[in-house]
């Protein structure tokens, strides 16, 4: 297992609105060499229903899949990083069919977890 030089958590929260993206400023202090979504959580009144994804150009792909909400998933799912972390993310709602689902008025927050290994680019 590698030893790990660095780690940084971040949540990002935020309600899902008519654009159906969310947008946060991230600035991480090293150059990760894997991402972790430890968890993600999106909650409503009861009143949406179906399945989606929820994408992001931190890694330029789906972060998880959503559905039945309100729902709350621990997925640890892992993208190799290898690069600079620094500026504004989007996080984007999409219906199966990849369109942006723009009628969900829920609360989102996602747990991201930034490590860097000792030996670089060692990761699992």
């Amino acid at each position: 297992m590698p030893v790990i030089e660095a780690i940084k958590t971040i949540v990002i929260a935020g309600t899902a609105n008519t654009t159906g993206s969310i947008r946060r400023k991230i600035n991480i202090d090293f150059i990760p060499d894997e991402l972790i979504v430890n968890s993600v959580c999106y909650h409503n009144d009861g009143s949406e229903i179906g399945a989606g994804y929820l994408w992001s150009d931190l890694v330029d792909d789906a972060l998880c899949s959503l559905a039945d909400f309100p729902v709350t998933y621990t997925p640890q799912t892992r993208f190799i990083m290898k690069k600079s972390v620094r500026g504004d993310y989007i996080f984007r709602f999409l219906s199966t069919n990849g369109q942006l689902a723009t009628t969900l008025q829920g609360n989102l927050v996602i747990m991201l977890e930034f490590v860097k290994y000792k030996d670089r680019g060692k990761g699992y």
